[in-house]
């Protein structure tokens, strides 16, 4: 537990944050996917070093995950980062790109590896 304060500590100094404003404890993130299947209990352990909430009010971090047909026949996904309290002057995108024959599971673990990246 020592070691994940330190890393909220080592990673809110990193990002311009005073100590006082790092979060307490591990990052809490809302994961909101109106057009994909979120499997939360997937995502709960392929995103184990953050807690989820169910309302985005509680989180740290609002990810709002989106998916469109691709070009080539797959499925593009988009995840927004929106920062929350002591993050809320931070925001960023990112996309998977998943290929026309990845099956559900395959998304979702490009899904889980794209947001674990962008937190």
């Amino acid at each position: 537990m020592r070691s994940l304060a330190l890393l909220a500590l080592l990673l809110g100094a990193a990002s311009g944050l005073s100590a006082q404003e790092a979060p307490a404890g591990p990052l809490r993130i809302f994961l909101d996917c109106p057009e994909t299947n979120c499997d939360s209990d997937f995502f709960t352990r392929a995103i184990p070093f953050a807690t989820h909430v169910r309302d985005r009010s509680d989180a740290d971090v609002h990810i709002l995950v989106t998916e469109q047909d691709a070009g080539g026949g797959g499925d593009a996904f988009t995840a927004v980062f929106i920062g929350r309290g002591s993050f809320a002057a931070r925001r960023d995108t990112l996309r998977y790109f998943a290929p026309q024959d990845a099956t559900d599971d395959m998304e979702r673990e490009g899904i889980a590896r794209m947001v674990g990246l962008g937190l």
